[in-house]
């Protein structure tokens, strides 16, 4: 696959991360204004499912960010690059086009 669809691809899976960790914070936030105290089993889990909606949507982004960094950032010129042993493809730690989040 050329970089260009890798880069593409990369950045669709970013964007739709980030949507994802907006979408799941402003839920858990929503859901966090109506309660009213209570300990609804409902209310825990829809809390808990935009919580973890929420955390893979920034994962996604950041690996998106990672992916895309390794192949275009100041290092990637150097050839430093690390494995992880999740997805098994290279990565560059010091690389990247965002900041932290």
């Amino acid at each position: 696959m050329s970089k260009i669809v890798e880069d593409v691809r990369s950045g669709l899976k970013g964007i739709k991360g980030a949507g994802d960790a907006i979408r799941g914070s402003t839920m858990q936030a929503t859901d966090e204004l109506f309660d009213q105290g209570s300990n609804h089993p409902q209310t825990a889990a829809s809390t808990e499912k935009n919580r973890a909606l929420a955390e893979k949507g920034m994962q996604d982004a950041r690996l998106a960010d990672q992916s895309i960094g390794s192949r275009h950032g100041p290092a990637a010129k150097a050839g430093t690059t690390t494995t992880t042993g999740a997805t098994n493809t290279n990565v560059n730690t010091n690389a990247g086009v965002g900041g932290t989040y």
